[in-house]
């Protein structure tokens, strides 16, 4: 992009080290001049719960603030000071960078021909936002592909979030092979429908799992739930894990149901007809 072209807003925030969630709330709240977690979220198509989180991180980095009032009301800081700000900050980055960067190369160097082995993790994450936030910034660093389990009410449920479907969409168009299994229910038919448009979708009878692998590298499954629609849940809990052989257990098993299970156009059709 030449100097005199005028960038657009979001990803020039993005590129100035905001997330594209952060870029949007922001941009948001400068063109209301003020409002609530629920009002801000309205306007940027963004759930309650996620669009709170996102205003304290934008809080805490010095361009939102709050307002004494109940409920809180959330303000901006004017663009040229907070391009300044964000400006000041990835330079301080910078300047760490370069300070580090001959410790970084020595420690490179050391590891050079050696096999490094990874340590394998285990985590368990609850709550269904927490684990929906790290979905999307787990898959937002994908590279290749992401396989996901679905049940009929975690479709629903994913068809929901509006971060989630932007960064399928996003990795898509990327050229990521993404691809979903799911039981196609009534109840979830207009979500399998979205999503037949931005991955490849197949349907199998009586799905009761939620699973997804990510680049083959890192997997996430679903301990428990609450069987519900709400964008958040306490009881929602999943293990997080990059074990190799865990991995490499769930690849074969999302492989195997894969080839048997329908492609979306058949079951999606049917349902479509009974409908009207």
């Amino acid at each position: 992009m030449s100097g005199d072209e005028i960038a657009d807003p979001i990803q020039a925030l993005v590129e100035m080290g905001l997330t594209d969630a952060e870029a949007r709330i922001y941009c948001t709240i400068t063109h209301l001049g003020e409002g609530t977690a629920k009002e801000i979220g309205g306007a940027s198509h963004m759930e309650r719960a996620y669009t709170y989180h996102v205003l304290r991180r934008l809080e805490k980095v010095g361009l939102v603030e709050t307002t004494l009032s109940s409920p809180t009301r959330f303000t901006s800081l004017n663009p040229a000071e907070a391009v300044e700000l964000l400006f000041s900050l990835q330079s301080s980055k910078l300047d760490r960078m370069k300070q580090q960067k001959q410790t970084i190369i020595r420690n490179i160097g050391y590891h050079k021909g050696e096999s490094v082995k990874q340590s394998e993790i285990f985590s368990i994450v609850t709550g269904r936002t927490n684990n929906r936030l790290r979905a999307i910034n787990t898959i937002r660093v994908c590279q290749s592909e992401i396989s996901l389990l679905q049940s009929p009410r975690g479709l629903a449920r994913l068809w929901r979030s509006t971060d989630f479907l932007d960064i399928i969409r996003k990795k898509k168009e990327e050229g990521a092979n993404v691809r979903m299994i799911t039981e196609i229910v009534p109840s979830n038919i207009e979500a399998a429908k979205e999503f037949s448009s931005i991955c490849e979708l197949r349907h199998t009878r009586n799905q009761v799992a939620n699973a997804t692998l990510y680049d083959r590298h890192t997997c996430s499954i679903v301990l428990r739930i609450g069987e519900d629609l709400k964008s958040d849940s306490r009881e929602h809990t999943s293990l997080w894990t990059n074990s190799k052989s865990f991995v490499d257990t769930m690849s074969n098993f999302f492989e195997s149901v894969w080839s048997i299970a329908s492609p979306y156009s058949g079951r999606g059709d049917s349902l479509t007809a009974s409908n009207t």
